[in-house]
């Protein structure tokens, strides 16, 4: 009876082995370099067990191989293979888009009805819909009518570094006002008073979301690494309360508007007018729901960090933040004179902003999902991967590569001047059918708050012996500094 119990349990121990491992030997047939991994996690232990940034365990990938343009690794026991060659990320994304069109997050949109309507979790058709319904909000004529709305609260927020002068200030929370205040006016048309209110309901709502936390991480990295396990613990992005709090947001708003006949210049008013030109409603509530919610997606989280790591740098460099001050005040008096295609005048905005957004991506890492076999080549070797594999871009890595740019771990804006818009090693909002598609609402957004402070303020670190940026290991999926963003803000003598 032992024996036969123990022999069932080797068999079975034998079995899961097997099962483990069965794919472990894919890169050696296909005469790929790779990593040796680890039973179970493959090459991936440290992201799952979220110990470490997930860019900097992919910045060791990336360079465990120099010589090679890309390598194998495997996520648990499925084959990924780490792209380190920048043209062939851009054949991934451009040229071969046929085999590469979904990104690895999939949210089922009868699963979570809010986020599974966001473009940069949907598949097929759906995410052909949901960007054409996208797409028409980041015109130049619709940014332009913005403007108005988006210096409206650098004024509330000029205001409120007024009352707090020469006070350390969380420049993560301050910024996350501005875009709160920002997101809330563009996208849903209403004013939520985050510099007045630091507890208002929107701004509550925002952190909810926005805030890292044990569960958002966790379930982030689930659904990257291993969606299969978070979808079968149902985890949610987005919290059942703030779901419900824009619900009736929306519904609140679009009621009032339609009684009223009240119009606006935002992104909810074109969901509205889509709605009312037919008999029956193109989109649904949570719909509605979805698509504004994406806005806020691209224009809180990933702006607001923007925002602090330039104003964090500009802290620590006096002279950059002079240089810039000087070019913004040649072109604006004050907030007033600002309009959208001067903003757009400004070359050395443009190439600080570049230089931020190449040390410090939103994204550090990209990753695809094969959807039509392919055999990928470059530099002479060959990468076949089939359907239902993964490919990962290590942006940080990239942007951090001397083969790409001279002196990488320098600060250093003038690198993007004189420079065309196409430049080797830089993917800060990815390319192609499926590049990000808030990145003009953020980068205009981004660009009005820095000129309405380079204009009223100088900005220092809080302590005079701040140094340089260190990213927290312990944050496992966005670059966070360790302690956080402490700044203060003089107001100029001029201003």
């Amino acid at each position: 009876m032992l024996f036969d119990l123990a022999l069932v349990c080797v068999t079975l121990g034998i079995i899961l082995y097997l099962w483990l491992t069965w794919n472990y030997d894919y890169w050696k047939k296909c005469g790929v370099q790779f990593l040796k991994p680890s039973l179970f996690f493959g090459n991936v232990k440290d992201v799952i067990l979220m110990k470490h940034n997930i860019g900097i365990i992919y910045d060791k990938f990336y360079w465990s191989k120099p010589e090679e343009p890309a390598l194998g690794i495997y996520n648990l026991r499925q084959p990924q293979l780490v792209i380190r060659n920048f043209e062939l990320m851009k054949q991934v994304l451009v040229k071969d888009f046929n085999s590469f069109h979904d990104n690895v997050i999939y949210i089922d949109k009868d699963e979570d009805p809010i986020l599974g309507n966001s473009p940069f979790v949907s598949r097929g058709e759906r995410w052909k819909t949901s960007r054409a319904i996208h797409t028409p909000a980041m015109t130049t004529v619709k940014l332009k009518v913005m403007v108005p709305l988006m210096k409206d609260v650098c004024k509330e927020m000029i205001d409120y570094v007024m009352k707090n002068l020469d006070k350390p200030l969380d420049g993560k929370f301050f910024c996350g006002q501005f875009t709160t205040d920002v997101v809330a006016s563009c996208v849903y048309g209403v004013s939520s008073n985050s510099f007045k209110d630091p507890n208002a309901p929107f701004r509550q709502m925002s952190k909810k979301v926005f805030e890292p936390t044990l569960r958002t991480n966790l379930a982030l990295t689930l659904y990257l690494f291993a969606p299969s396990i978070a979808k079968l613990l149902k985890l949610r992005f987005v919290p059942s309360d703030v779901c419900e709090f824009f619900r009736q947001l929306i519904r609140q708003t679009y009621e009032y508007r339609i009684k009223n006949g009240v119009t606006r210049n935002d992104f909810l008013q074109q969901l509205i007018n889509e709605n009312e030109k037919r008999d029956k409603p193109v989109y649904t509530d949570d719909e509605i729901v979805a698509f504004t919610m994406t806005f806020f997606f691209d224009g809180y989280e990933t702006t607001s960090v923007l925002i602090i790591y330039i104003l964090y740098e500009l802290a620590l460099r006096k002279d950059i933040q002079t240089r810039l001050r000087e070019e913004i005040q040649s072109s604006f008096k004050n907030l007033d004179d600002l309009e959208y295609d001067s903003l757009h005048n400004l070359p050395y905005l443009d190439a600080v902003i570049s230089e931020t957004l190449r040390y410090y991506p939103p994204g550090t890492v990209m990753t695809k999902i094969c959807t039509k076999d392919i055999l990928l080549r470059s530099e002479g070797k060959e990468y076949p991967i089939k359907k239902g594999m993964t490919v990962a871009l290590p942006i940080l890595s990239v942007h951090r590569d001397a083969k790409y740019f001279a002196e990488p771990e320098k600060f250093d804006p003038d690198r993007f001047l004189n420079v065309s818009n196409n430049i080797d090693g830089y993917l800060p909002f990815s390319v192609g059918p499926r590049a990000c598609l808030g990145s003009r609402f953020a980068l205009t957004m981004t660009k009005i708050a820095l000129v309405a402070l380079m204009l009223n303020f100088e900005v220092s670190p809080k302590d005079k012996n701040a140094k340089e940026i260190e990213v927290d290991p312990s944050s496992p999926i966005f670059l966070l500094p360790k302690g956080g963003f402490w700044i203060k803000f003089r107001r100029l003598s001029s201003s």
